[in-house]
């Protein structure tokens, strides 16, 4: 067995974050792993991903008190059920702790856009993930910075997997031959019908997962306040087995006031549902000083037409900025 304590977390998650903050309070690093994003990943950690090096890591019997891995070791293309099921069996008779962290439909948009604007993996890093069996044209998606081509590599690489959400067939309802051929109303509108099916799916497999593990499965939600964060942190203390030096813990709860105001997408999901309420319920909103993703756009049509209201999207490239221009622009 290694005598490591694992984090097991889906990306966006915060999983660097909080091995950062482990790290800090019990006096291992004084150095801030943030990038200007708002990401943690100044801060290299343990990393064991892709899943070679963790099998590596297993199999030289190597040891660490912290590591960390996202899920889906076995099928690097994704099943839709069971392959959480598939990883702790691997798992936990190689790691002495393990705590997990996902997200549920309260942080769908949170997640979402923090693995476009915060995920990125440059050419080093590029020849180190394929060194461990992950093919290039398989992480083109991380190898773009801007959020509109991470999303059409995603999607194309959605079609190749065992139950695709999304087909190449797909594409035909609105007359393409390549998902890089959309105008942005034309992929607002696919996203919208196509998309979050991805997330209900990981979303789903972790409520059937959390009943059967006895370890500890942290949403989210615990890290949008200062006291739940600092509580999540020492339960997770208290389950590694770790001390937290009360000097860091103070300066823990400092840093964190500092951090979230960095998170920038941590209350999409709240807008958004507060806009789409605004035009259901006829009151006004304006949300023309936040900058809504092509993602937070497509949330906000596919809720809106599950009421009955269908945006009338042909050539809608500019999304409205209030609830009245958002209102007049559906049917």
């Amino acid at each position: 067995m290694a005598s490591t304590n694992l984090i097991f977390f889906v990306p966006g998650c915060y999983g660097t974050f909080i091995e950062w903050a482990l790290n800090f309070v019990k006096g291992s690093t004084t150095t801030f792993p943030f990038k200007k994003t708002g990401s943690s990943h100044e801060f290299k950690g343990n990393m064991l991903y892709p899943p070679g090096r963790l099998f590596e890591y297993v199999d030289n019997n190597e040891t660490n008190e912290f590591a960390r891995t996202h899920p889906n070791l076995f099928d690097h293309l994704g099943k839709d059920s069971g392959y959480l099921q598939e990883d702790i069996k691997y798992l936990q008779p190689h790691f002495d702790n393990i705590v997990s962290l996902t997200l549920d439909e309260r942080s769908i948009l949170w997640v979402d856009n923090n693995i476009l604007d915060k995920c990125f993996i440059n050419d080093q890093e590029l020849e180190y993930t394929e060194s461990y069996g992950l093919k290039r044209e398989d992480q083109l998606a991380l190898q773009s910075r801007d959020p509109v081509t991470k999303i059409n590599h995603f999607l194309e690489r959605e079609t190749r997997r065992i139950n695709p959400v999304f087909t190449k067939e797909n594409l035909q309802g609105w007359n393409k031959d390549s998902i890089f051929d959309f105008d942005h109303w034309e992929l607002r509108e696919l996203l919208s019908l196509y998309w979050f099916c991805i997330s209900d799916q990981s979303i789903n497999e972790w409520k059937t997962f959390q009943p059967t593990v006895n370890h500890p499965i942290f949403t989210l939600e615990p890290l949008r306040e200062l006291d739940t964060f600092m509580t999540t942190v020492l339960e997770i203390c208290k389950h590694f087995d770790i001390t937290a030096l009360d000097d860091r813990l103070k300066n823990l709860e400092k840093i964190y006031l500092f951090w979230r105001d960095m998170q920038i997408h941590m209350d999409k999901d709240k807008l958004c549902e507060q806009i789409v309420t605004s035009v259901l319920m006829n009151e006004h909103c304006d949300w023309s000083k936040q900058k809504l993703s092509i993602i937070d756009e497509a949330w906000i049509q596919k809720q809106l037409r599950e009421q009955g209201h269908e945006i009338k999207c042909y050539n809608l490239n500019v999304f409205p900025t209030n609830s009245k221009e958002l209102r007049d622009a559906t049917k």
